[in-house]
């Protein structure tokens, strides 16, 4: 028999079998497969970690000097991310990171003690072909040295942040070496002044949460030469600019998106966004003292989306109370015919609709309103007819509790309609034509306050009145002036019931058509065998609908000798609104009408 000698490195076996089984250090580390992520506190060495991590995170460690040294017992692992998070680090050396190939992102954060120079000296030993993104976040650093990056020439970063430190200014020459930079951000530090110098390859800027009184000088001192060419994008939320001016933007030939929130702006002036011929985006929000916009404010031919929202901005005043004016709705879009989005949430659309229909008719080509929460009481006939290309509509929030038919006809190409949180009572076969309901994929009428449910028809009236002749003239001078003057609808017998029908059908016909049954109550109605004879037949409505279905007003007190156990039954078990002349009248009046007009989840307020 021939015997076959099989040789095994069993060195490089053991290393293997060593590697992949590794366990996670309890009690120090917690590691993840899923994420192929590992996080370590407490130690003053970096651990063997399982062979899937990739991301390592070092928190709270006692690690004050870096070195290649330091990283040997996770040197066969791939590492790609890692961080270092308040470890007390003082040193980094300049063969720190050999042994991270594989290394995309570096995140030196909270490190207060480190020398900033150990840090440039560690940079030599990175990979930068295969280095991505770099933060260093909230180290306390006041300023960096202008060679710190001297070893990146032509090297391309997607993300560098500085986020949280104290800057008070940023040279941007120390980032001349690169040859891209996708991303930059300082942000939450304490910037007055930016050198655009250096900048050149930088595609996004976020300055947000600093102390900027005005917009960077981005214009080389010859004419018209941009120092930021590639930029596409920069936010300036939550600085403190005061003013625009037409020439806060020049040089920005590129910039598609443009963010301004939380500013101290009171006056947006003409043209501040002309220069801007590739605008794309432009968000000002969150702005409450914002008080006039010039009438070319927005003029921007290429601009497409428009966010403008919670300024609390006051489009239904043309003037202020000085006769001074806030804003033109013939010429605020005017010249921005591009516009395909426009969102102004929270603030005030005009009541007048005319003057609504005015302001947005230009915009022609949107294809995304958002009117949420803008006060609006009234939907213009025939604005939304001019915008053939509107596919969202949102209109929450807002105090809709109607519209004309017309409103919402030959709207082809609406795919989402959002009516919820209005103060919707009836939704009926004309409110929606069946055109509009074949098309839409999305509409939310929730959160109104319904008449009717899907399980039940809709009302016709607001309320049916239960009285007794003798209290006709309360009721009718009174009763029906109050609720009728706020356009609720009341049916009583004498006027609205069916000529040639007998009484009995015609209260069972039109109690089922009412929302709510209104029982004026008196001595004189406990005398009528008429009128028990209607409260017991409207009881059937209060079991299916609880009490609250029914409103019981005590026009003058019943004397205990009319007092029937029906009724005192009733009086107990369902509150009731006591009539009062004079001193307390007009909270009685304001209650009845509050109770006609509450969903039956929430019951009327009593006036015992």
């Amino acid at each position: 028999m021939k015997l076959f000698c099989l040789r095994v490195n069993s060195t490089q076996n053991k290393v293997r079998a060593e590697k992949s089984n590794v366990p996670c250090l309890k009690g120090f580390c917690i590691c993840k497969w899923k994420q192929k992520s590992a996080k370590c506190s407490g130690l003053d060495y970096i651990p063997r970690i399982p062979n899937y991590v990739e991301n390592l995170k070092l928190k709270k460690n006692r690690l004050s000097h870096i070195s290649m040294d330091i990283f040997q017992n996770i040197s066969n692992n791939r590492i790609t991310s890692l961080t270092f998070v308040d470890n007390s680090i003082k040193m980094l050396t300049s063969d720190a990171f050999y042994n991270m190939k594989y290394l995309k992102h570096l995140e030196i954060s909270q490190e207060k003690k480190l020398n900033i120079s150990y840090l440039k000296l560690s940079f030599k030993s990175l990979d930068k072909h295969v280095m991505e993104n770099m933060n260093f976040i909230n180290n306390g650093w006041t300023m960096l040295p202008m060679d710190l990056f001297s070893g990146f020439r032509n090297y391309t970063l997607k993300i560098l942040q500085f986020n949280d430190n104290t800057f008070t200014t940023f040279n941007g020459s120390l980032l001349s070496e690169f040859l891209e930079i996708h991303k930059l951000y300082v942000e939450r530090n304490e910037l007055v002044f930016l050198n655009a110098s250096g900048l050149h390859s930088v595609i996004e800027l976020i300055l947000t949460a600093n102390n900027m009184f005005e917009i960077p000088n981005f214009c080389a001192e010859n004419a018209g030469r941009s120092l930021v060419p590639k930029f596409s994008r920069l936010d300036m939320t939550d600085n403190a600019i005061r003013k625009l001016h037409p020439r806060s933007f020049k040089c920005l030939h590129n910039l598609t998106q443009l963010t301004l929130d939380k500013n101290r702006l009171v006056v947006l002036e003409n043209r501040i966004v002309s220069s801007l011929t590739n605008l794309e985006s432009l968000s000002i929000s969150s702005i409450p003292h914002l008080s006039v916009i010039k009438p070319g404010a927005f003029n921007c031919s290429s601009l497409q989306s428009l966010r403008f929202v919670h300024n609390g901005f006051r489009f239904d005043k043309e003037k202020n109370n000085n006769g001074k004016h806030l804003f033109n709705p013939i010429e605020l879009f005017v010249n921005t015919q591009s516009l395909m989005e426009l969102d102004l949430t929270n603030n005030y659309m005009p009541k007048d609709p005319g003057i609504f229909r005015q302001m947005l008719y230009p915009l022609s080509n949107l294809t995304k309103l958002i009117l949420q929460a803008t006060h609006i009481a009234l939907l213009p006939d025939e604005l939304f007819q001019e915008m053939p290309f509107l596919e969202t509509l949102n209109l929450k929030g807002n105090r809709i509790t109607s519209w004309n038919q017309s409103v919402f006809e030959n709207l082809k190409p609406l795919r989402k309609l959002y009516l919820d949180g209005n103060h919707i009572r009836v939704i009926n076969e004309t409110s929606f034509p069946i055109q509009l309901l074949h098309s839409l994929k999305e509409l939310d009428v929730s959160h109104n306050e319904f008449w009717c449910t899907c399980a039940q028809k809709c009302f016709e009236y607001d309320a049916f009145v239960i009285y007794c002749d003798s209290d006709r003239k309360w009721v009718h001078s009174e009763l029906l002036k109050r609720l009728e003057e706020i356009d609720l609808k009341v049916c009583v017998h004498y006027r609205d019931f069916d000529v040639g029908e007998s009484i009995t059908d015609n209260i069972t016909n039109y109690v089922g058509k009412s929302w709510k049954v209104i029982v004026v109550m008196s001595n004189n109605f406990t005398k009528s065998e008429w009128c028990q004879w209607e409260l017991d037949l409207v009881q059937e409505r209060r079991r299916r609908h609880g009490k609250e279905a029914l409103i019981l007003i005590m026009q003058s007190e019943i004397d205990s000798s009319h007092m029937t156990n029906s009724i005192r039954s009733l009086l107990d078990t369902t509150p009731h609104l006591q009539y009062q002349q004079g001193l307390g009248e007009d909270l009685f009046w304001s209650v009845i009408m509050k109770a006609v007009m509450k969903p039956f989840k929430d019951p009327p307020t009593a006036i015992l």
